[in-house]
């Protein structure tokens, strides 16, 4: 298939994502990103007016959003724990799926942290909702669209 033979609704739609945080399907997800930003050092050669990069570190971050309708993220960080400094070994996986579209992309990432989580929170008459952002060390691919 070329990209001419694209259908207008094979454009994925988010609405079909899902994400799991230690084999728990967040049944209530409402938005989820997690991206890899590269650190460069400039390499300068000379007779040479451009700068080329040599990548010198990658760092996985994150965030994802979710409506409340339990207490699991109290439960993941027990209080008793964290007060003596551990923390919970997390993996996160994303599915980005929709019907029409031609597959479906599955990233599994590995060595999480949370960098914060909610303890409590409300607003009136509004539904309660839960955002965390997170870091990653590695991530491993499971599926690709189109393969």
């Amino acid at each position: 298939m070329s990209r001419q033979d694209i259908q207008d609704q094979q454009i994925i739609n988010g609405t079909w994502g899902e994400v799991w945080v230690n084999n728990e399907l967040l049944c209530t997800l409402t938005k989820f990103e997690a991206k890899v930003n590269m650190t460069y050092a400039d390499v300068t050669r000379p007779r040479d007016l451009w700068d080329g990069k040599k990548l010198l570190k990658l760092d996985g971050q994150g965030n994802f959003a979710f409506q409340k309708y339990d207490s699991t993220v109290l439960r993941l960080f027990d209080k008793r724990r964290l007060d003596m400094g551990l923390i919970p070994d997390i993996k996160i996986m994303g599915k980005l799926d929709d019907p029409a579209a031609l597959g479906a992309e599955r990233v599994i990432f590995k060595n999480v942290t949370l960098n914060n989580f909610t303890v409590l929170a409300f607003e009136h008459a509004k539904e309660a909702e839960e955002a965390m952002d997170f870091n990653f060390r590695d991530y491993e691919i499971y599926d690709l669209i189109g393969e």
